[in-house]
């Protein structure tokens, strides 16, 4: 992970690690062998390679559930800790065919190809025949992973066909269909948006869905707003939405800051894009941009102390609060208060995880809230003790290169 990153950038990385750690193929046609059952979860893994895989589904018409990860990614022994020790999802991977596939074993990477996959952790559901029904995002609510398993046995539209329904005019969305749509991970499609303008793709799918549909509408209204947002970004314009966009946005926010179930259907893009969307609905100065900011530290305040909410995330609200320190100077130095939190916290998230497994994710969130608040004298004794404990200490060498 790069250090001082902005908090947009950081949000991407969070969601999946680059695959370019791993080398390339030496021989693409080869096939790996699919890793067996790893001692840390319950999942029965298939044994063998993803071909042998894929003829398996078409025999039984089981449909396939694909991970592909590396031992190295965070992200993926977050997904190993949380989502893979859930007796529900546990439950649920028995209706599948489970195809485990590591980044770093040989060939992966033709496989990697293959698939469209772009980081890791990239999870995958393929339907019988091999037609990939959706992509699962990471970072969302545990039991949120069996409830989109259920949908895909029930739901025989994919992510894409509901989509060029969308595009084409088609609006009427059974609420699984809305569901599928808001919990596909839109950051890591290669595919189904390619020939789509985004924020109007986000736009209809948010509209297309029914009313009763109160979290699925909210992560699919969020998903546009930051896909408007990035675009503005990237154009260089300081006001993108027209005055009465701003007001709806401001009160969606809100009601979702308002209600702690949707403020973890959100959590990634309340915890990153909180000063962003902040500096967009209101203005500098404002007591409306004030108030809009507590409840964000509202919100932060809640997931912290929440203990149903995963350790990583409960991290990165400080990456939420070093964001509105800086919202209007992205050079201001922090808060003599928001310091002694993040170093109580890092030393919380350190002494609290014991488990070297479990550990990877928590000492890089710490590292990445650390780099972004440029506090290296506590940084460099964490990341110096890590590379002697960590059974990938290798992982965290560039930060501590880089300090």
């Amino acid at each position: 992970m790069i250090r001082l990153l902005s908090l947009s950038i950081l949000a991407l990385l969070m969601i999946a690690c680059s695959s370019e750690k791993a080398d390339a193929p030496a021989d693409p046609d080869a096939q790996p062998t699919v890793a067996k059952s790893d001692p840390r979860d319950g999942i029965a893994w298939f044994d063998g390679t993803v071909d042998e895989a894929l003829a398996a589904a078409a025999e039984s018409g089981k449909p396939i559930y694909l991970y592909w990860g590396a031992e190295w990614c965070p992200p993926c022994h977050a997904i190993n800790a949380t989502v893979f020790k859930s007796p529900e999802f546990i439950e649920r991977s028995k209706l599948f065919i489970p195809v485990y596939l590591d980044g770093d074993d040989e060939n992966a990477q033709a496989q990697g190809e293959r698939f469209g996959v772009e980081g890791y952790p990239t999870m995958i559901v393929l339907d019988s025949g091999g037609t990939e029904l959706t992509r699962i995002p990471n970072g969302i609510d545990v039991r949120a992973y069996a409830n989109i398993l259920d949908l895909t046995l029930s739901n025989t539209s994919s992510a894409g066909d509901l989509t060029d329904a969308i595009m084409a005019g088609d609006v009427e969305l059974a609420g699984s269909d809305c569901a599928l749509l808001a919990y596909n991970s839109w950051g890591q499609d290669t595919s189904i948006l390619v020939q789509y303008e985004r924020v109007d793709a986000f736009r209809r799918m948010y509209e297309a869905c029914p009313a009763s549909m109160t979290t699925e509408r909210s992560i699919l209204y969020v998903t546009w707003l930051e896909a408007l947002l990035d675009n503005a970004e990237s154009e260089d314009d300081a006001s993108p939405l027209a005055d009465d966009q701003r007001s709806e946005a401001l009160a969606i926010v809100q009601e979702v800051l308002a209600d702690q179930a949707l403020v973890k259907a959100n959590v990634f893009s309340v915890l990153f894009s909180g000063p962003r969307i902040t500096a967009a609905l209101t203005d500098a100065g404002s007591e409306e941009q004030a108030d809009l900011s507590r409840q964000f530290h509202a919100a932060y305040a809640a997931l912290k102390s929440d203990e149903t909410v995963y350790k990583r995330e409960r991290i990165y609200t400080l990456a939420g609060k070093i964001g509105f320190e800086r919202i209007d100077d992205e050079e201001a130095p922090l808060s003599a208060e928001l310091q002694r939190e993040i170093r109580e916290t890092t030393v919380w998230a350190d002494e609290s995880t014991p488990s070297a497994y479990e550990r990877q994710p928590i000492i890089n969130a710490l590292s990445n809230v650390l780099g972004l608040a440029g506090m290296d004298d506590v940084a460099k004794p964490l990341l110096l003790a890590e590379i002697e404990r960590s059974r990938q200490g290798y992982y965290f060498m560039p930060d501590l290169a880089d300090i």
